[in-house]
């Protein structure tokens, strides 16, 4: 699945969306831990000012990566405390047309500032931002890349898309 790219910015295959296109993968199971990357590079940030654009949700939108307005990586578990995390370094705000590696590692293994959990952001090989997190995801449905049930649909292109049923160490997600 993917749209044959040749030009002076890239080239083999990656999935681009606009409006309506998105893609359906299966769940991601039972795990307490994963990692979700991908290279993306965005057509657009969102238009309307405290609206996001989705990468990925899962469809029970228990579990969703989206970016916001401001460029920055905003990651959701439903029924966590807090429900929902913005990685807002100032050094992890994505501008349009540039190539970014994004890594997410949700971990119920290594205590964040709750005691219980965190999600990690990886930028382009950099750690930026360990969030804690009090609850763990459970069992999710399908997962949906590139569309929004609430927000808006990505604009960009994402290429090699990966879930992992375990959390990334450092010196894998770079």
């Amino acid at each position: 699945v993917g749209a044959g790219c040749q030009s002076k910015h890239f080239q083999g295959y990656a999935l681009a969306f606009l409006d309506e296109g998105y893609v359906e993968l299966p769940p991601l199971g039972n795990s307490n831990s994963f990692t979700i990357e991908c290279w993306i590079r965005m057509f657009r940030t969102p238009q309307m000012k405290g609206t996001a654009m989705s990468l990925f949700s899962t469809d029970d939108q228990k579990v969703s990566l989206v970016v916001t307005s401001e460029g920055h990586l905003k990651f959701s578990v439903k029924n966590n405390m807090p429900e929902s995390v913005v990685f807002d370094k100032s050094s992890s705000s994505l501008k349009p047309l540039k190539w970014y590696h994004v890594a997410v590692a949700y971990s119920m293994r290594h205590a964040g500032r709750t005691g219980t959990g965190s999600a990690t952001m990886y930028l382009n090989g950099q750690w930026i931002q360990t969030l804690g997190y009090a609850a763990r995801q459970g069992s999710t449905n399908k997962v949906t890349c590139g569309a929004a049930k609430i927000g808006q649909h990505f604009h960009g292109i994402l290429d090699e898309f990966r879930f992992f049923s375990r959390a990334l160490t450092p010196a894998e997600a770079s």
